[in-house]
């Protein structure tokens, strides 16, 4: 699973890299690189 990115969810920041936002100094989200959808624990989402 490479190419994962991890957004913050209050502003956006993206990083490749999982742990704080550097700005917000929140949690980031892992999100899918193909679908965008958020990953939580070992298992995607469906959106809706």
């Amino acid at each position: 699973m490479e190419n994962i990115k991890f957004i913050c969810p209050q502003c956006g920041y993206e990083s490749k890299a999982p742990g704080l936002c550097p700005g917000c100094q929140v949690p980031m989200l892992a999100s899918c690189p193909t679908c965008g959808n958020p990953i939580v624990g070992d298992s995607v989402e469906a959106a809706g």
